[in-house]
């Protein structure tokens, strides 16, 4: 949702601002795609902090759906992930 939210803006907003100022200078299009994968990448890693800290109150409201305590654990040294 928020990459399609993003291409939305680039392509209707910023796109139509450099066009219409007549202006030589572009948004590339690689520049873009840095921004977008800087953007979900912190929001991944937001996503996956919240979990943790809030692994009391989803055992209480959604049982079923914990992924942390299965696959990440707060003490693991290093953080890494055990398949």
């Amino acid at each position: 949702m928020i990459f399609f939210v993003q291409m939305l803006t680039q392509f209707a907003l910023v796109n139509s601002l450099f066009y219409q100022s007549d202006s030589s200078v572009t948004f590339p299009v690689w520049l873009f795609g840095v921004i977008s994968m800087g953007t979900l990448l912190i929001a991944g890693g937001g996503y996956v902090i919240n979990d943790i800290y809030d692994v009391a109150i989803d055992a209480v409201n959604k049982p079923r759906r914990r992924m942390i305590e299965n696959y990440i654990t707060k003490t693991q040294p290093g953080g890494f992930m055990r398949w």
